[in-house]
Order: structure tokens, then sequence, then C-alpha cells
């Protein structure tokens, strides 16, 4: 007869090595992991996987609503899916274009959005500093907010991208209108 951990070593040879399951049950079976522990550590995967496809979702959503041109639903879910990712500055930049876009299109005149956009497009900055369309964005939204003197500055650090050619094109001819 096969002794009691048999099941479980035949389960772990059988789960992919570097898969959560196969971490799993290699921890349960070799270090003797309790079922308390075993437990946990599976509710904490189902729920980071959850966490993943809502921040999914609501990026899709925020997608969709950008590309349909309603801009303030669409900031809404960016911000819904930041909550749920704070580290992704991808994100944070899309947050930003939106903020910004319903900002240009309504052309509020208390400029809550343009705020908004601002501090979404520095984080992404603070995250990334050589993102070239934070750069680029952020200088247009201070060239639109009639701040000349941060937006060439902000036109400068993206011309000193010599990574990206668009980049530099778009920030010399920026500063051109400067």
């Amino acid at each position: 007869m096969p002794s009691p951990g048999f099941a479980t070593k035949r389960l772990t040879r059988l789960a992919e090595p570097n898969s959560t399951l196969g971490i799993v049950l290699t921890l349960w079976y070799e270090l003797g992991m309790s079922r308390l522990a075993l437990i946990a550590v599976l509710a904490s995967h189902l729920l980071h996987a959850q966490v993943a496809a809502e921040f999914q979702r609501w990026v899709d959503s925020g997608t969709g609503a950008f590309w349909a041109g309603h801009y303030t639903e669409a900031a809404s879910a960016f911000q819904k899916a930041a909550y749920l990712d704070a580290s992704d500055p991808s994100t944070k930049l899309y947050l930003g274009a939106a903020y910004m876009s319903a900002w240009l299109k309504e052309k509020v005149s208390n400029s809550d959005s343009a705020v908004q956009a601002e501090e979404q497009l520095r984080r992404v900055l603070i995250l990334q500093p050589e993102n070239d369309n934070a750069l680029l964005w952020l200088g247009s939204l201070m060239l639109q907010l009639q701040r000349l003197d941060e937006a060439e500055s902000i036109y400068s650090k993206a011309a000193a991208l010599v990574h990206n050619e668009r980049t530099v094109c778009d920030a010399n001819y920026a500063m051109g209108i400067i």
C-alpha cells in the first residue's frame, strides 16, 4: 500500500514545476506545510487573480470609452484600474490622457480636469522619468494652460531623449511654437 504522501508527491510531479499549484504542492509535501497555510496561499492566489481580472476589465472599459469620445467615463474607469494597481504607469498615462481630453473637449472654466491630468502625468514621470508620451502630453498641457516656461522645460527633457526620433521631432516643433 502506498504511503500517505504518495498522492501529494504524484500531484507535485504532474503540476507544472513553476506554476503556483506546483510550488504550493511542493511546499506542502516537502516542508510539511499545514492545511491551513495551504488554504491561505491558494486563497491569496485566487484573490490576486480576481484583482488582475477586475483591473483588466476597467482598463478595457476605459479604453472603449476613450475611443468613443466619452472622456469623463474613460477617466472614471482608468481611475478604478489605477486604484487596483497603483504601480502601473500605463494606467496613469491613460488616466492623464482622459482627463486632458475631457478638459480640452469641454473647455471647462474651472480646470479640475487639467489639474488631474497634470497630476497623473507627473505620477507617470515619477515611475518612468523617460516616458516620452507623458513628457509630450504634459508639455502640451502646459502649453494649453499658458505655462510656457514649464512647457519649454518639459519639451527640452523630451528632446533630450535621443532614443526616440519622433519624440525629438515633436518636442523641437513644440519648442518652436513657444
